[in-house]
């Protein structure tokens, strides 16, 4: 699922939150997160950082990319239920 799209340049480095509390059920928390970059010129965008800043959210810094490119990052998440989900932010960097 397609969480949004975000406008930077290529300086910025900027932490992001994704916040999974109205998808999980009473009691469940996100035991595992994996990311990749799908789209654009993956050597040029870096995610760091990512981690669980409690059990239903997760936060991560971008930096870089290349100017006029489009970075497809997917999260997939984990549950202690055994759930999977699978979401993507689109990060467009421009000057």
């Amino acid at each position: 699922m397609r969480l949004g799209k975000c406008v930077k340049s290529p300086a910025d480095l900027k932490q992001y939150t994704i916040e999974y509390v109205h998808w999980l059920n009473t009691d469940e928390v996100i035991t595992d997160i994996n990311y990749e970059v799908e789209a654009g010129r993956p050597s040029l965008v870096t995610v760091d950082g990512v981690q669980l800043l409690n059990p239903t959210k997760v936060i991560f810094f971008v930096g870089g990319g290349d100017d006029g490119h489009t970075y497809k990052v997917v999260f997939t998440i984990t549950t202690s239920a055994g759930q999977i989900k699978q979401d993507h932010i689109l990060f467009q960097v421009s000057e």
